[in-house]
């Protein structure tokens, strides 16, 4: 052995504990900056503890126990004594020899140390650090100016992957990462140092980035592209050039892009995960050129070439698409082809790419769900003579015990809301008697109201029950026609006598209700609804030989209700004539006597018309 060379006071000062571990730590900065040909001369020295030894004695050790090839010059005849703890062979040497004045140099696979000519002036050591881990398929990585290609080296060691790395690189690695997917960890600490990868069939290539030489005045700035396992688009960019970003993408994901002009412009971006369309639109916005997509492969040029425009069918989930071209704003429509595909709900549109996407970010927020609107509405007629009898039997009774009561007003004038109906019964001197707000109609309001109509006090119009979209108008006609014949008379003259001829025709008089009803609902559900009830009803009794008289009772109003509040619309105020005639059989058809055995009435009423609406929200 080679210490049994040494005389018996060096020996017994020798104590050398090298164990070397399974994760190889790097270094290359020395005072010669000399590179080692192989991985072997990384080799990690977990502790060192040498007490006044012989320099040249102790690097024989060295090469023994880590079977290196050096070769010592017999002139090294310095002592040393060394403590030192997790150092590599090669940052050792390169220690020794800054420290003691020696020279490095390889002749073959064979270190040179000798002793130097001239004297050099030390330098302070910078040690290179490589820490590689990998567990359940998650690497973990600590770099600290590792060459690139020995890190390289030992990433195929330790991984198994195929990696080719440029053989010009010259260059030190940095970074740390922690628990990721292999490949993705290679790829973004390389990356992150400037280095292209690009994978192709299972074999990974190292290059220098050509976006790698971007920078200013103040120094490099970091660039990273990165295409994903997923084939989306990661970018940290900073004034970097858009044609070069484009050539990046197009090395790393092998997907073509074609361009047909020098893009100048610099673009400053930081995205996670997109994929290439929307890349290539965020690259492209606000530069002349645009892109457009035929099978794989993408073309990339100025918006005025011929071709360049493309095209998209968007196809609408909730709105029409009859009025969606009538909407977009004209900076769109000025520069863009749009079709209507009334089959499919679909628009066809043609342009160049931004406009395109102009528009789908458009259609986008205006196509949401429309919300859905049920509409209540309760049409009664109350007689004039019965409006106490209705108030107490609709809510003025106390007696009742309702938990949550309401009181409408039938012969209030106009709309009605809550407040409203406060301050009349406050007027009235009632007050203490009522709710204070409208609220929802009671459980067994509408039993109450058929009761009613059942003693003749109030007469049920119409209950419909209206369900319409948001903004779309409803319309409800209840229509009952009446014939009746009308006779004209139409003289003929002739040479003689003039003749009269008489003709007879039927004609037409409809008495309707009719009701419209327009909702629109706000942002905090509130509803707004426009109504405009018509009511047409004949005065008297029908008689078939004179038209009958239309008496209509119309009503515009806007109200603002909250899903299933109640309000009342009344005023609308009729006057009714009812004549009718009795007599006795026979009796009553004497001259003169018969008067006595006839009877003729004519009475007078008035009757108000209520409508209670009460919307409900059914969809938003």
């Amino acid at each position: 052995m080679w210490f049994n060379k040494l005389n018996p006071r060096s020996l017994g000062a020798l104590c050398l504990l090298v164990m070397l571990s399974v994760v190889p730590v790097y270094a290359d900065k020395g005072s010669t900056e000399i590179h080692p040909p192989d991985s072997s001369w990384y080799q990690r020295m977990e502790q060192v503890n040498v007490p006044n030894i012989g320099l040249r004695e102790f690097l024989q050790g060295v090469a023994i126990q880590n079977n290196l090839n050096i070769i010592i010059d017999q002139d090294i005849q310095t002592k040393v004594s060394l403590h030192l703890k997790d150092v590599s062979v090669w940052d050792l040497i390169q220690y020794l020899a800054d420290e003691h004045n020696l020279e490095l140099s390889w002749k073959h696979n064979f270190l040179s140390i000798s002793a130097a000519k001239t004297q050099r002036v030390s330098k302070k050591q910078n040690f290179t650090t490589l820490n590689i881990d990998l567990s359940k398929s998650l690497l973990s990585l600590e770099c600290v100016d590792v060459p690139a290609n020995l890190l390289v080296d030992s990433l195929v060691a330790r991984t198994g992957l195929n990696i080719l790395i440029d053989p010009t690189l010259n260059m030190k690695i940095q970074g740390r990462l922690s628990d990721l997917p292999v490949k993705e960890a290679i790829q973004i600490l390389l990356q992150h140092n400037g280095l292209a990868v690009k994978d192709r069939d299972g074999v990974m290539f190292v290059s220098r980035s050509r976006l790698a030489s971007s920078g200013n005045k103040q120094g490099y700035k970091q660039q990273s592209v990165i295409v994903n396992s997923d084939s989306s688009i990661s970018l940290d960019l900073q004034d970097a050039k858009i044609g070069d970003v484009l050539q990046e993408i197009t090395d790393q994901s092998s997907i073509p892009i074609i361009t047909y002009l020098n893009i100048p412009r610099t673009v400053t971006v930081k995205t996670e995960k997109l994929d290439l369309n929307t890349t290539l639109s965020l690259l492209l916005r606000n530069t002349n050129a645009t892109y457009r997509k035929e099978g794989e492969i993408f073309f990339v040029g100025d918006k005025k070439m011929a071709g360049m425009t493309t095209r998209q069918l968007v196809r609408l989930k909730h709105i029409k698409s009859s009025g969606v071209a009538d909407v977009l704003p004209r900076s769109i429509t000025n520069n863009l082809e749009i079709k209507e595909i009334k089959e499919m709900n679909s628009l066809m549109l043609i342009g160049t790419r931004d406009i395109i996407d102009d528009a789908t970010s458009f259609i986008d927020e205006i196509d949401e769900t429309t919300p859905q609107i049920l509409i209540e509405a309760l049409v009664v007629d109350i007689h004039e003579t019965n409006i106490s009898e209705f108030d107490l039997d609709m809510g003025i009774d106390t007696s009742r015990g309702y938990s949550v009561l309401t009181t409408l007003f039938p012969f209030l004038d106009g709309t009605t809301d809550k407040e409203g109906v406060s301050a009349m019964a406050d007027a009235l001197g009632i007050g203490g008697t009522l709710s204070k707000t409208i609220g929802k109609l009671p459980t067994d309001f509408y039993v109450h109201l058929k009761a009613l109509e059942q003693k003749g006090v109030v007469s049920i119009r119409s209950k419909p029950h209206i369900a319409t979209l948001n903004g779309h108008k409803a319309s409800l006609v209840i229509s009952t026609t009446q014939y009746y014949i009308f006779e004209s008379n139409t003289t003929i003259p002739t040479t003689g006598t003039a003749t009269t001829q008489t003709s007879q025709r039927f004609e037409k008089v409809s008495a309707e209700i009719k009701l419209e009803i327009t909702p629109w609902v706000s942002a905090d559900n509130e509803i707004t609804v426009e109504i405009h009830p018509e009511f047409s009803t004949p005065v008297g009794n029908f008689d078939p030989d004179i038209p009958p008289t239309i008496n209509s009772r119309i009503l515009d109003s806007t109200v603002r209700l909250r899903d299933g509040e109640t309000i009342v619309l009344g005023g609308m105020i009729q006057t009714t004539e009812n004549e009718s005639n009795s007599k006795f059989p026979l009796l009553g058809n004497l001259p003169w006597v018969g008067k006595l055995f006839r009877s003729h009435t004519k009475n007078e009423g008035k009757s108000e018309l209520v409508i209670y609406l009460t919307p409900h929200l059914l969809s938003k």
